[in-house]
């Protein structure tokens, strides 16, 4: 009788110990679901800011493309009417003095680049500060009075925005490209983190 009470025993226990062992990997299982599961929402949540940020970058450099665009078509057809005029009045020598000008030209670099800032400020208002944030102290990169980003910073904010390749910058900022290699060299000389790891956390900048 005492033997029979012991192998009954024995069995509750085994059976207990096969469900705890089943219990427990059934949590194991559910721990690591949930894990995925957490894993993959940081994952969604983390591409839906991104999306939110190219979404808000497009939107806001779209806006101001079509409104310049509008700006100098209209300009263009005033000074279409103005070399007409000048052209029917015989004034061809001070035509070929203003083509020989740069200041038109340089003029409308100025404004296209105040455009750039303005609308790349909206959308990253504390991109300055969180650059400096990159460099070692005192060696922080500051705009002039008037000045909304030096050229520094907007080699950078071309690279935030996705324009990494040193050719493309060049010509949008009318440089040579070893020009641009030394701004970014220089610049990344000046990192408190690793140079290798600076564009990584510049991209992170929101």
């Amino acid at each position: 009788m005492q033997e029979k009470q012991n192998d009954r025993l024995r069995l509750y226990v085994a059976l207990v110990c096969a469900l705890a062992l089943l219990l427990i990997a059934a949590l194991a299982f559910i721990w690591r679901q949930m894990e995925r599961l957490s894993a993959a929402r940081s994952r969604l949540e983390q591409t839906n800011r991104q999306l939110l940020v190219s979404n808000r970058i497009k939107e806001e450099y779209i806006g101001r493309f079509m409104k310049l665009c509008s700006v100098y078509i209209d300009r263009l057809d005033a000074y279409r009417r103005m070399v007409k005029k000048k052209i029917s009045a015989g004034q061809t020598e001070e035509l070929l003095q203003m083509v020989r000008s740069r200041e038109v030209a340089d003029a409308g670099l100025k404004e296209l680049y105040v455009n750039f800032d303005s609308a790349f400020l909206s959308i990253f208002p504390d991109f300055i500060e969180q650059f400096n944030e990159l460099l070692q102290p005192g060696e922080h990169i500051v705009p002039r009075k008037g000045e909304l980003l030096t050229t520094e910073l907007r080699i950078f904010a071309l690279i935030r925005l996705g324009i990494d390749d040193s050719s493309q910058i060049a010509e949008f900022l009318r440089y040579s490209v070893n020009t641009i290699y030394n701004y970014r060299a220089k610049v990344k000389n000046k990192a408190r983190i690793s140079r290798d790891d600076f564009e990584t956390r510049l991209m992170q900048i929101r």
